[in-house]
């Protein structure tokens, strides 16, 4: 009698087992997927897809964050304000630095049609960076006291574009160079200083 079938049908049962236990969990995480709301999950369902950023028309109702100094405004949507554009940065990320000059360029020349918010996911060191680097908009840090943000903040810098109701419309990952400089210069109407 040859060993060999024998093992190879033990293999093969193995796989298959693996297979089903794949399964299984697939389909929990759809159901839990489709249970959830907000951006979260639609940030969860777009990773899975391989993109870093929410989908277009992910909602964001409310962001809680906190001052450099203290205090926790929070910022809720609705359609009465601009558009909003989250800037997600890092006091020791060498891409935000090499990102300030731009960004800075970009909020200025958008006064008036958006509204920039910067976010630092750490706020070790921050108030050192803001007064060393005077950014032309208001940059708070998450709140350690307040319910998890649904939304996913992935790195640094990145870059959300929000409608006035909380509606996801853009994003970019990453410092404004070769074609993310382009889409941002070109999806805002401006120029990008060089």
């Amino acid at each position: 009698m040859n060993p060999v079938p024998n093992d190879q049908s033990k293999a093969d049962r193995f796989l298959l087992a693996v297979l089903a236990v794949s399964l299984i969990a697939n389909l929990g995480l759809l159901l839990l997927l489709r249970q959830s709301h907000g951006v979260a999950a639609a940030f969860a369902k777009n990773h899975i897809s391989g993109s870093l950023l929410p989908p277009v028309g992910a909602r964001l109702d409310e962001l809680h964050f906190a001052k450099i100094g203290g205090g926790a405004p929070d910022l809720k949507l609705d359609s009465h304000e601009l558009p909003i554009v989250v800037y997600v940065l890092s006091p020791t990320c060498k891409w935000c630095k090499l990102n300030k000059p731009i960004i800075d360029s970009l909020a200025t020349q958008l006064q008036g049609k958006y509204r920039f918010i910067g976010i630092s996911i750490t706020s070790k060191d921050l108030a050192a960076y803001v007064a060393e680097n005077s950014p032309t908009f208001p940059v708070y840090k998450l709140d350690p006291g307040s319910s998890p943000t649904s939304m996913p903040l992935s790195g640094t810098p990145e870059t959300l574009v929000f409608s006035p109701d909380g509606l996801f419309l853009r994003g970019w990952n990453g410092a404004y160079i070769g074609g993310t400089r382009e889409q941002v210069s070109s999806y805002f109407g401006v120029k990008l200083p060089g």
